[in-house]
């Protein structure tokens, strides 16, 4: 729970000596950008980076899949593990396009700063959030892998889940406290999950911050899976006990909102895997 008095400044224009780092992006979007097929000699005249360097960060990177080898002439073209990476950017950018409109209208009814959550692998990651405009904001950090029973944006995705991959999301416990509020007991978790299938949002109260509330609803992909939540948070002094099951259906709606817009046509979903 914070005031939100930060800022940041940028630099000016001034160009630093191209780090490794540089050198290797350089030479990714020179290849990226490439009509053709591209050649040591090619690569180093478009990316102003030497030979010699530039022979040995494509062995690098075609070792790493990043780039392949395509021909006995030494050249070069994007590899599979750089189209990954570029259609998992897509995706997210695709999936904030869908998701912004949304929390952006929760954010104007209730002045409450509202995330955008998304499972990775075992995790729950917030990737993106439009703020309240309340001098005192509950505010979760961003991009930072989160255990999924603390708090409601994970629970609503535990909730989603078949009994099998709740298990081994979860595993035998006892689970790791973020607070004193945390959900450690497996099978409290479970109960919980049930009440949180049922009505379709999880509410959070000091549960992976003190202080802090949260509720949430899951979304769905084309596929049917799980994705992530939408949550809603806000300070503990805000958080009326009245009003949660109205805070919960607005999720929900909001909610199958993105999910319709993200492809979900609905009526088969069980749990975290397509019935």
């Amino acid at each position: 729970m914070v005031t939100d008095t930060g800022g940041r400044l940028d630099g000016g224009d001034s160009r630093p000596t191209p780090t490794t780092a540089g050198r290797v992006i350089a030479l990714l979007e020179a290849v990226a950008t490439s009509e053709a097929k591209a050649g040591v000699r090619a690569l180093a005249r478009q990316s102003g980076i030497d030979k010699s360097a530039v022979g040995r960060l494509l062995r690098q990177l075609t070792d790493l899949d990043m780039l392949e080898l395509t021909d006995d002439a030494g050249r070069y073209n994007i590899g599979p593990r750089f189209f990954a990476i570029a259609a998992a950017v897509q995706s997210r950018d695709e999936l904030w396009k869908a998701a912004r409109p949304i929390l952006e209208r929760l954010v104007e009814r209730y002045n409450e700063t509202c995330y955008l959550a998304v499972r990775e692998r075992n995790e729950v990651l917030f990737r993106e959030k439009v703020e309240c405009d309340q001098p005192i904001r509950y505010v979760i950090d961003q991009n930072r892998p989160s255990p999924m029973h603390a708090g409601s944006g994970g629970r609503a995705i535990l909730s989603t889940l078949s009994d099998g991959e709740f298990e081994r999301v979860i595993g035998a416990g006892p689970l790791d406290p973020v607070t004193s509020h945390t959900i450690t007991d497996v099978g409290e978790l479970r109960r919980r999950r049930e009440e949180d299938r049922q009505r379709g949002y999880t509410v959070s109260i000091a549960e992976r911050s003190l202080g802090g509330c949260g509720v949430a609803s899951p979304f769905f992909g084309s596929d049917g899976r799980c994705l992530g939540s939408l949550v809603i948070t806000m300070p503990q002094g805000r958080f009326h006990q009245a009003s949660i099951e109205e805070w919960g259906r607005a999720m929900v709606v909001a909610a199958r909102e993105l999910s319709v817009r993200l492809g979900y046509a609905g009526g088969g979903q069980v749990g975290g895997e397509p019935a």
